[in-house]
């Protein structure tokens, strides 16, 4: 006589799940420098790129493979870790005439997926509005990118110099 193999519902639900990627439940990763990368790009008199990159952050983002349309993230970043090239123009980015990092030590953004991008609210400099990210993926990298104008938000210092508008951009690596 042969045994016979009784699977309980449970795991047999759980053997599918893991069979069948698509049928898996939405993942929750930590956004944090290891997997992402948070920096913005401004235009120094509105011609020549500056880039600046975020060090400390945390956040999660939960996603599901099988309907990328949709997830939720959340990032918290450290006003004060962002760097720029220069290190004066770090300082004066950072004072209390500009970003206010001192203030304002934390700048964040929530937000979900509705199949074209991410909608949420951007907190900076003591505001919060809303902001659309345009969501672009490809394999397990995914780039989010928006375009503010920092007098939205009260970030009016040397408009000329520092130009209007400010590119922001999200890349996160996500696991295999």
């Amino acid at each position: 006589m042969r045994p016979v193999l009784l699977l309980s519902a449970p795991l047999l639900s759980a053997l599918l799940l893991a069979a069948h990627p698509c049928l898996a439940a939405p993942r929750t990763i930590v956004l944090d420098p290891a997997n992402t990368r948070v920096g913005f790009r401004a235009y120094v008199l509105s011609v020549l790129p500056i880039d600046g990159q975020f060090h400390r952050f945390d956040g999660r983002l939960t996603y599901d493979r099988a309907d990328p349309a949709r997830c939720a993230v959340t990032v918290r970043l450290e006003s004060a870790s962002l760097v720029l090239p220069d290190a004066a123009i770090t300082r004066d980015v950072l004072a209390p005439h500009f970003l206010n990092a001192t203030g304002f030590p934390w700048t964040i953004y929530r937000g979900t997926c509705d199949g074209a991008g991410i909608a949420g609210t951007l907190f900076l400099h003591g505001q919060t509005h809303r902001l659309r990210l345009a969501l672009r993926g490809r394999g397990r990298l995914f780039i989010a990118v928006a375009r503010i104008r920092r007098a939205a938000w009260g970030v009016t210092a040397r408009p000329l110099l520092a130009g209007p508008v400010v590119r922001i951009r999200v890349r996160v690596r996500l696991p295999s």
